[in-house]
């Protein structure tokens, strides 16, 4: 919603808006204010997510990736990153099992912002 001095419009019509509204009443898009940071789809305005910030993240550290998709999922891939790169520095397994985490994690992030981007999550 577009927010003028004291009127509000749709932003996928560009009709007024009633006062405390939910939905535009010419084309019903929901009226609600955008989060900062969300991109919206032209399509109907839904929240969409980057994938390649979610790749680009999970590269950095495995589970920021999912934090950025708002998946809880990511706390535990960051600790459990962190533990083999620990572990990884007296035995070769762990940091093995670091790089299957890493690849995971990666391929995970972006299904996930694929899926949010679809609407299926």
């Amino acid at each position: 919603m577009e927010v003028g001095k004291e009127r509000s419009f749709c932003v996928n019509c560009g009709a007024e808006l009633e006062p405390n509204a939910h939905f535009c009443h010419q084309c019903g898009v929901a009226a609600e204010n955008e989060k900062p940071g969300q991109i919206l789809s032209s399509d109907n305005r839904r929240p969409t997510k980057n994938v390649v910030a979610a790749l680009l993240l999970s590269i950095l550290l495995p589970g920021l990736g999912h934090l950025y998709l708002n998946d809880d999922k990511g706390y535990l891939l960051i600790v459990s990153s962190i533990i083999m790169i620990i572990l990884g520095v007296f035995l070769l397994v762990p940091l093995l099992l670091f790089y299957i985490i890493f690849l995971y994690a990666a391929l995970d992030a972006v299904r996930t912002a694929d899926r949010i981007n679809s609407g299926q999550e």
